[in-house]
């Protein structure tokens, strides 16, 4: 399959994606990319966590300290 194949099945409707920015921006997210089948956003960690129900955690590897890695744990909107 082509990359625009996977995309036509994966990505959500433009009514769904239109509403998800909307709750977003509502809740001072804000989009900074649309990348078809998911949202790159940018909020502080706070309202991240307060709007998703989530913890943000930051890991860091133990010897290579300038590598690190930012997840949420049990995502909910």
């Amino acid at each position: 399959m082509t990359i625009e194949q996977v995309n036509a099945i994966v990505s959500p409707s433009a009514s769904y994606k239109k509403t998800l920015r909307e709750r977003l921006t509502a809740h001072n997210i804000s989009v900074v990319g649309d990348h078809g089948d998911y949202f790159r956003v940018s909020a502080p960690v706070s309202v991240i966590e307060s709007v998703f129900q989530t913890q943000v955690w930051v890991f860091q590897h133990n010897k290579r300290f300038n590598r690190h890695l930012t997840r949420a744990t049990g995502v909910t909107m």
